[in-house]
């Protein structure tokens, strides 16, 4: 779960998980702005974004893989 969306500045990625995840957040041109590989503890993390650390604003994607699970989302930056 993504909140709040759309957002000025900073974003949480709440997220439940037993294994491993990535995060994957990119552009509608499919240009990986950020990528965060890590071993989550069990149960729910929270990961935050700010909007300076993907270096532009509009329509991005995140993608979430851990083990076989695979979602991606939409998430608005907005200036």
């Amino acid at each position: 779960m993504l909140y709040p969306n759309p957002s000025k500045g900073i974003f949480n990625i709440a997220l439940g998980t037993i294994e491993p995840s990535a995060i994957d957040v990119y552009d509608v041109t499919g240009k990986i702005l950020k990528q965060i590989n890590r071993d989550f503890a069990a149960g729910i993390n929270t990961i935050t974004l700010d909007k300076a650390q993907l270096g532009q604003s509009g329509v991005l994607y995140y993608q979430l893989e851990a083990g076989e699970f695979n979602a991606t989302r939409k998430m608005v930056v907005i200036e």
